[in-house]
C-alpha cells in the first residue's frame, strides 16, 4: 500500500490489513485508543473483512481483493446537526469517480443501471465519541472485480479491470476535497449536482411508515421530500413495482 499513501499526502499513516472483521470497527478502535491525529485524514482499508457492515445491520459481502474495503475518519469543524448531511458529500464525491451513470440511491448506496438497477457500492458514515472529541466516520465498500455468486443478481462490478488501489486512493482524495468544500460552505449541500445525481427522481416510493408519493429529491438538510413531506435518514423507501428498478440512469 506504498502507492496509496504517496497518493494521499496530509493523511495520517494507513492501516492496512490483509483481513479484518471490519474496518469501521478496526479504525474506530485505533481512534478510541487516542492514536488519531487531530488535523489529519485517516484511512483503513482491508483486502477481506469477515464481518463488514451496511446500514442497518446488513453485511458487506465480497471476496479477498474484489472490492474496495475502506473507511475513513476525519474531525469535522461543524456543528454535530450539520454532520448527518456530510454522508451524502460522500455519495455524491464516490458517484463523480466511479463514472457518469453511477447514481444515489438516498442515502447510501451507488447504484448503475445495466439489464436492471445493480448496487456498485455503498457507505456507512457514523459518528465516534472518543474522550478527545467526536470523529465523523465514512466506510465505503465498492465492487472492483467480481460480486459473490449469492449477489449477482442484484450487484454489479466496475469495468475495464480497475486497478483497487487506484479506486481507493482516487476515492479518499474526492472524499476529501468535497468535505473540505462542504465544511468551507458551512456544512451546505451541493444540492444541484446531488439532485443530478439522485436516482428514482419522479418514481412513486412508499416509505416504511406508509407514507406514498412520488419522490421529488432533497430538502436542504438532506432529507428526501417524498409527496409534499421530508423524511430523514433512517426512513426506509421502496420503489413502486419492478419498472421503477429497470429505469435508465439519468444523464
Amino acid at each position: 500500500m506504498n502507492d496509496l499513501a504517496a497518493r494521499l499526502p496530509g493523511f495520517a499513516p494507513i492501516l492496512h490489513f490483509a483481513t479484518c472483521d471490519s474496518t469501521q470497527t478496526a479504525l474506530s478502535a485505533h481512534l478510541q485508543a487516542n492514536r488519531g491525529r487531530h488535523g489529519h485524514w485517516h484511512l483503513a482499508i482491508a483486502d477481506e473483512q469477515t464481518a463488514g457492515r451496511g446500514r442497518t445491520g446488513a453485511r458487506w459481502l465480497a471476496q479477498p481483493g474484489d472490492a474496495v474495503l475502506m473507511t475513513l475518519a476525519v474531525q469535522l469543524p461543524l456543528p454535530l446537526d450539520k454532520w448527518p448531511r456530510a454522508s451524502l458529500v460522500a455519495g455524491l464525491a464516490a458517484a463523480e469517480v466511479l463514472g457518469d451513470a453511477v447514481q444515489l440511491k438516498w442515502p447510501n448506496d451507488l447504484l448503475v443501471a445495466t439489464d436492471g438497477w445493480r448496487k456498485l457500492g455503498g457507505i456507512l458514515c457514523e459518528r465516534l465519541e472518543t474522550t478527545h472529541g467526536p470523529w465523523w466516520l465514512c466506510g465505503i465498500g465498492v465492487n472492483v472485480r467480481n460480486v459473490p455468486p449469492q449477489m449477482a443478481e442484484h450487484a454489479a462490478a466496475l469495468e475495464g479491470g480497475a486497478d483497487r488501489v487506484d479506486v481507493a486512493a482516487r476515492l479518499a482524495h474526492a472524499i476529501r476535497q468535497r468535505m473540505d468544500l462542504f465544511v468551507a460552505q458551512q456544512g451546505q449541500l451541493p444540492l444541484a449536482e446531488l439532485h443530478a445525481r439522485l436516482a428514482f427522481r419522479g418514481a412513486v416510493i412508499e416509505m416504511q411508515d406508509g407514507l406514498r408519493g412520488e419522490l421529488e429529491g432533497l430538502a436542504e438538510d438532506g432529507g428526501l421530500r417524498v409527496a409534499g413531506r421530508v423524511v430523514h435518514a433512517g426512513a426506509i423507501a421502496r420503489v413502486e413495482g419492478d419498472q421503477a428498478w429497470r429505469a435508465r440512469p439519468r444523464h
